[in-house]
């Protein structure tokens, strides 16, 4: 969907989410809801529609967050409206070598001027 919106039926694609959505396993609702998200910021003729489906369902109203005050890191991407976190490429390649990510305190305090 993301790749090449041209040409579907995105309206037939919120009308099988609504139908579905609540009732599908739990990583079939999240790339539904995933789906239905990105429908609703990249296309403002279903915007309306997409959010009026999302917060009806409710279905990951119960999905776990984080506890306690957010960070200033995530208030950062908040305000930037970011859920994939940016980092150096030292920092990528250890995550996803499966290195522990622990390096002590964020340094975030220039972020927010970026």
């Amino acid at each position: 969907m993301a790749k090449k919106p041209e040409g579907l039926d995105l309206a037939g694609l919120l009308d099988v989410i609504e139908a579905e959505m609540k009732d599908a396993p739990d990583r079939l609702q999240w790339a539904m809801n995933h789906c239905l998200a990105r429908i609703g910021i990249e296309h403002a003729e279903h915007r309306t529609r997409a959010i009026d489906i999302g917060e009806r369902l409710e279905v990951l109203k119960d999905y776990p967050t984080p506890p306690g005050p957010p960070t200033e890191w995530r208030q950062v991407m908040a305000e930037k409206r970011r859920k994939t976190p940016v980092v150096c490429a030292a920092c990528h390649d250890t995550v996803h070598s499966g290195g522990p990510t622990e390096k002590g305190p964020a340094r975030t305090s220039n972020l927010a001027a970026r």
